[in-house]
């Protein structure tokens, strides 16, 4: 069984419709990710900056 011309390009069309729209859900999904991350911070900053304040004790002079 073979496709026709038109079935074989509108399937090309259709395929390159859904991966723009696959590309687009993942940008939005990060971009989402990043104004949560923006909003509520780092789980770990408040270990970052400790780290970061004895560090700084331990190599002042």
């Amino acid at each position: 069984m073979t496709l026709s011309d038109y079935e074989v390009e509108r399937r090309k069309l259709l395929f390159a419709e859904l991966w723009h729209l696959k590309k687009s859900k993942e940008s939005l999904t990060i971009q989402r990710s990043r104004a949560k991350w923006l909003q509520e911070g780092d789980a770990n900053s408040r270990y970052l900056h400790a780290c970061i304040k004895s560090r700084r004790k331990r190599n002042a002079i």
